[in-house]
């Protein structure tokens, strides 16, 4: 059995509340650096909390042997609190986010020294914040040298996250409140994940978005131009990336340029499922629950098999939206193609269609899982 507890604390202190909470949503989304969370209370919790605190989500389970059997879902600076009363009904909403909202929202003038994306992300994030930023794998830096880096009456994040992308890097926020910075496409089939048509999904939406798509995609650093056609955009659509503060080679540029055009040319699928990520089996499963990961989260490369959804590949997370009320959770996963983040490299594991071929088909990314790891109890259609 599992169960939610939010506790806030205080600006500058460290002293923990409990709240009591009707329904909480929190979303992760590789588009957004932040953390998003809104949580609805009883009117009775008002003077417990003040904009500018902290929220802290934390998911508890019996099987979770390490941490006092309970782990950080998120953790987000409160942005905004609204008393409303509603067909009788009174209750408070806190919307809030990650505290590297305080990086994206702050403007000022600065510079580094050139030095690795890692030390550069640790010289804006901790030193100015205070918000520390971690390299995972941990205690290593794979990250690349950028040249030095300067800013006038603005943010750097923007910049920032230009360098990541150059690298193939993702700079996101953590369950603690800190950073990530990860290569793109982190396998979560060795934590057992997967999403299966008669497993574990309530629904499945998909939808092919062309709002942000272009014909060509060109990018420009000091004297290279990058370039992509997307030959399924038959228009004159131009996008063009000035880039000219990083110096990309040939190749590195074309690498940008194309996983702009994969990212804009995307079809998402959003698949709702019961819980949070694995089952109460699952993770009783490990015998022990240190290093792994229990939640479903973006840039996880997960195998997915919905044949009605013509899905039979691993796919990477994209964002996920978890939602809890009193009485049930449940979370709601978007799915892309591996390549939009991770450009060719992610072409290999490339959701195909699943067809009816005229010889032996070949088994499933569902029957593989299934055997590697020894799932019982999966019915595989024929």
């Amino acid at each position: 059995m599992s169960k939610i507890v939010i506790n806030v604390i205080k600006a500058q202190s460290e002293s923990r509340t409990v709240l009591q909470w009707n329904r909480v949503q929190i979303k992760k989304s590789l588009d957004e650096i932040c953390h998003s969370l809104t949580l609805e209370l009883p009117v009775s919790q008002k003077g417990l909390l003040h904009v500018h605190d902290t929220i802290e989500v934390r998911f508890y389970n019996k099987y979770i042997t390490h941490n006092d059997g309970n782990l950080r879902v998120t953790t987000v600076r409160i942005d905004e609190i609204t008393d409303t009363t509603e067909s009788g009904r009174k209750f408070i909403t806190v919307v809030g986010r990650s505290p590297a909202r305080d990086i994206i929202d702050s403007t000022w003038t600065g510079e580094t020294n050139s030095a690795t994306l890692l030390d550069v992300a640790k010289s804006i994030a901790t030193g100015t914040f205070g918000i520390e930023v971690q390299h995972l794998p941990r205690d290593v830096d794979y990250t690349e040298i950028i040249p030095a880096l300067a800013w006038d009456c603005e943010s750097p994040w923007t910049k920032l996250l230009n360098a990541a992308d150059n690298q193939g890097y993702v700079l996101t926020s953590n369950e603690a409140g800190g950073l990530y910075l990860t290569k793109s496409g982190r396998d979560a089939e060795y934590w057992h994940f997967i999403l299966a048509e008669g497993m574990n999904i309530k629904s499945v939406e998909t939808t092919e978005s062309g709002a942000e798509q272009f014909h060509e995609y060109v990018v420009v650093s000091s004297g290279v131009t990058g370039r992509a056609i997307d030959s399924r955009c038959k228009n004159n659509r131009i996008l063009t990336l000035n880039l000219t503060d990083f110096q990309l080679d040939q190749e590195k540029a074309n690498r940008r340029a194309q996983i702009e055009l994969y990212r804009r040319r995307k079809t998402t699928t959003k698949v709702t499922v019961s819980g949070w990520g694995l089952t109460d089996e699952q993770i009783r499963a490990f015998a022990d629950t240190r290093e792994k990961e229990l939640f479903f989260n973006p840039n996880f490369l997960i195998p997915v098999y919905i044949p009605y959804a013509q899905l039979d590949a691993k796919m990477m997370i994209s964002e996920v939206e978890y939602r809890a009320d009193q009485h049930q959770f449940d979370c709601t996963v978007s799915l892309v193609n591996p390549e939009v983040y991770m450009g060719k490299e992610g072409s290999v594991y490339a959701a195909s269609k699943t067809k009816k071929p005229a010889r032996k088909k070949k088994p499933s990314i569902l029957e593989q899982v299934r055997d590697r790891h020894g799932i019982t109890s999966i019915q595989v259609r024929k």
